[in-house]
């Protein structure tokens, strides 16, 4: 039965070449559309079930106290100045001030509760101001020890302390990201100091581009080997052309199906495309050798099709069938980014049998 639905389809393919080409152009192009629709998940809360105490406690926090989570700015010496009129203290005035500074414009961003840095305790002690020499900020400090918490005891960096509820939501986390970065530009710190962000939603943000550049770069440079490989084995560019056109149409249509899915790209799912090339180009490799196996032997290029489609394509179905059924197994984990994994690995192998077949 199932090889009699292979030769339909060879017959089929044969007997409407440009319709099933226009079709398969059709389906790839409502692909890209799905696949504009996939983001970026690198939430880890949304990585983990969601019925785990851990997690329900910390939605619960962030509902009822609104900030949660910690983002941190840390103002150090530079260790690539050069300058030799660089500042060599925290502590001097002129740091304290480009701190101040930078404190009042991150209060004005979006998703921040409370900023805090030792420049709020040394002008609270101070009357509200800055002291205009470093010796009255090291009397400030000695005659109130608490405020070395804030400082290192070399003096060669402090923090700035930012509350936020930022973290629950990934493009929040990198609007303020970038927002705070855009603000230590702009707070004019003095030669020989630098200002780095860090934290949850800092983290948040690195993630997502990090989860966006490995996947491009990962599938380009599958593509790129995989082509190579085909190319010396066949000796020929064309021959070795020929299998990646099915797996390219497979890698679009796989992408599509996640965007209209919505699966996002994480921490697993992002390494998918490239075991999808991995994996799938074999299907393709068999349709082609087999095809050029009945040439040599004579046949027509119908008839070579159609051997090609209905003897490999049985072939390519039931491996595929197993595998697939291999990979829903992770649909019954506890981990949704390892569920979301198995749907993205079911439709690879799926997309790859699919494209290889028509």
């Amino acid at each position: 039965m199932l090889e009699r639905g292979l030769k339909w389809i060879a017959d089929f393919q044969i007997a409407h070449p440009t319709f099933v080409l226009v079709l398969c152009i059709l389906i790839t192009f409502a692909a890209f559309n799905g696949a504009m629709k996939i983001k970026s998940e690198a939430n880890m809360e949304k990585w983990m079930p969601q019925d785990l105490p851990v997690i329900k406690t910390s939605k619960l926090i962030r509902s009822i106290f609104g900030a949660s989570d910690m983002e941190m700015v840390v103002v150090r010496l530079d260790p690539d100045s050069t300058d030799e009129y660089a500042i060599y203290d925290v502590r001097d005035p002129e740091v304290l001030k480009a701190i101040d500074r930078l404190e009042l414009r991150i209060r004005g961003e979006d998703h921040v509760y409370s900023v805090m840095s030792i420049v709020d305790y040394i002008k609270m002690y101070n009357g509200g101001a800055i002291p205009v020499e470093i010796e009255g900020v090291k009397q400030i400090i000695n005659a109130h020890p608490e405020l070395k918490e804030y400082i290192a005891s070399d003096y060669s960096s402090t923090i700035i302390m930012i509350t936020t509820d930022a973290g629950g939501d990934q493009n929040a986390a990198k609007r303020l990201t970038r927002n705070i970065e855009h603000d230590i530009s702009e707070a004019s710190f003095p030669s020989g100091i630098r200002a780095d962000v860090t934290g949850i939603p800092s983290l948040i943000s690195t993630i997502m581009d990090l989860i966006n550049e490995n996947n491009r770069k990962t599938t380009a440079l599958s593509m790129i080997f995989v082509l190579i490989v085909l190319m010396i084995s066949y000796s020929s560019i064309r021959w070795g052309l020929k299998p990646m056109v099915p797996l390219a149409f497979g890698v679009v249509w796989m992408m599509g199906l996640m965007g209209y899915l919505g699966i996002p790209l994480n921490m697993a799912t992002s390494a998918v495309t490239s075991m999808m090339i991995g994996m799938g180009i074999a299907y393709g490799v068999h349709i082609v050798d087999r095809y050029k196996e009945e040439r040599a032997k004579g046949a027509s290029i119908d008839d070579a099709v159609e051997r090609s489609v209905v003897k490999v394509g049985s072939a390519i179905i039931s491996t595929s069938a197993t595998t697939m059924g291999g990979f829903l197994a992770l649909l019954f984990g506890s981990m949704p980014m390892m569920q979301q994994m198995g749907i993205a690995l079911f439709l690879c192998i799926g997309c790859s049998m699919a494209s290889a077949i028509f």
